[in-house]
């Protein structure tokens, strides 16, 4: 059973559509731009979620950016995923924008507009909360270096994490093609998703 839900209002996103699926484009001036649909998502609201059973991922850009790859994850593994992203999204919107629900695993991939902005822990602990009231398994991917540049937030994100019991994936270790000095290529977000993504869940790289 596939499911793919892609929210997010990244311009002119794309993404390859499957026979069957429901494909629904909208204004790219909304927060949604591309959906995929085989059925109704229903997060397991009364019992725990098995780990690779409604997937979420939520985030910026990035997480927009990593949206093939995701889609080509979901459609090689036959899991379900949500994917919800928001360009130009910060830590503290995500703390309160967090989707209901009871989830197998929660991947975040934020940090990137908090990178060179001053970001309280108390954003990040309230974020860190709802995930942990939503799901047992997370993982908290963290910004690249920005315009090459270092930062304390991936720090603060690491600690806290720690501290909350989610996995956390260093991704300044990456040397990533970024052409605007923030954002990857395709190919580059694909590399990033083997990196972080795929061995939190247990898959295989994507080819």
């Amino acid at each position: 059973m596939l499911l793919v839900v892609a929210l997010c209002s990244c311009t002119n996103a794309q993404s390859p559509a499957t026979k069957g699926s429901e494909v629904k484009t909208a204004d790219t001036n909304q927060d949604i731009s591309v959906v995929y649909v085989t059925e109704p998502f229903r997060p397991i609201a009364d019992e725990p979620a098995p780990v690779l059973k409604n997937v979420l991922v939520i985030g910026d850009s990035q997480a927009c950016g990593m949206g093939t790859s995701i889609y080509q994850l979901a459609k090689k593994e036959g899991i379900e995923i949500s994917q919800r992203c928001k360009v130009g999204s910060r830590i503290s919107y995500w703390a309160k924008g967090i989707p209901q629900g009871k989830f197998g695993s929660i991947i975040l991939v934020l940090g990137s507009n908090d990178y060179e902005q001053k970001t309280s822990e108390s954003s990040i602990d309230a974020l860190l909360d709802a995930v942990k009231e939503r799901t047992n398994h997370c993982l908290w991917v963290g910004p690249p270096l920005i315009r090459k540049k270092e930062s304390s937030v991936p720090g603060l994100i690491q600690n806290a994490a720690i501290a909350h019991r989610c996995s956390y994936f260093d991704s300044r270790n990456l040397s990533l093609p970024q052409p605007d000095g923030v954002h990857s290529t395709p190919s580059g977000y694909k590399r990033w998703m083997n990196e972080s993504v795929m061995p939190f869940l247990g898959f295989d790289q994507l080819e």
